[in-house]
């Protein structure tokens, strides 16, 4: 993960996240669900998606992205639709194709973990909006409902 820079914050996502768009083999498809965020035992809202398919704070339900669980030998992925949760190389959250796709852990600790870079879903700030999968920012609580 040394392509990673230290403050994911300062470089903001460019172009669409999901180009690549390949399929999975032999996956098991589970129920759909929208992940509602929260801080400090508060409800911040829920993972939205911008118009090129990035994770944001969305505080409405209705703009809330809808996800299935689809598991793959063994690892835990989410998806919505044809598109799968993964992160870039700077720890943005966003939707991407098969080839990209990367597992993900609910935590016992309430936490989101990225099988990628091991780090859990973040906020850096309201203002910002992005959502992180890295340790050093806020990081937020998550439930499926």
């Amino acid at each position: 993960m040394s392509n990673l820079i230290s403050h994911p914050h300062l470089s903001n996502p460019e172009g669409m996240f999901g180009e690549i768009h390949a399929t999975a083999d032999a996956a098991v498809l589970a129920s759909s669900f929208k992940i509602q965020l929260s801080n400090n035992g508060i409800s911040i809202g829920y993972i939205g998606l911008d118009s090129s398919n990035w994770c944001v704070l969305v505080t409405d339900i209705s703009q809330a992205a809808t996800f299935s669980q689809y598991i793959y030998s063994g690892v835990n992925y989410y998806k919505v639709g044809d598109s799968y949760l993964s992160i870039n190389r700077n720890a943005y959250l966003g939707l991407y194709g098969w080839g990209g796709a990367c597992g993900w852990v609910f935590q016992s600790d309430g936490t989101f973990l990225c099988q990628y870079n091991n780090q859990v879903l973040s906020l850096f700030s309201n203002d910002n909006g992005y959502l992180y999968a890295w340790n050093d920012y806020t990081q937020l609580k998550v439930s499926q409902i």
